[in-house]
């Protein structure tokens, strides 16, 4: 890996806006359930163990647990 993709992959990073609002307290048994519970309402869209598949074989990443959209 070299030094200019890292620094490409950070500036990228560097400007993804914060999330303003705050998370569902967490008070759940496990990270699932909590998964479970905050992204079954409307504000959110349950991601969690949805794997993205690519190049082949078995390569593969979870892109998010949950994702918020926005209100129109």
């Amino acid at each position: 890996m070299t030094r200019d993709f890292v620094q490409e992959v950070n500036e990228s990073f560097d400007r993804v806006p914060e999330y303003a609002n705050a998370l569902p307290e967490y008070n759940d048994e496990s990270e699932g359930e909590y998964n479970e519970r905050v992204g079954g309402d409307d504000a959110y869209v349950l991601m969690d163990k949805k794997k993205i598949m690519y190049g082949g074989g078995r390569s593969n990443f979870e892109f998010c647990d949950m994702i918020s959209l926005p209100i129109r």
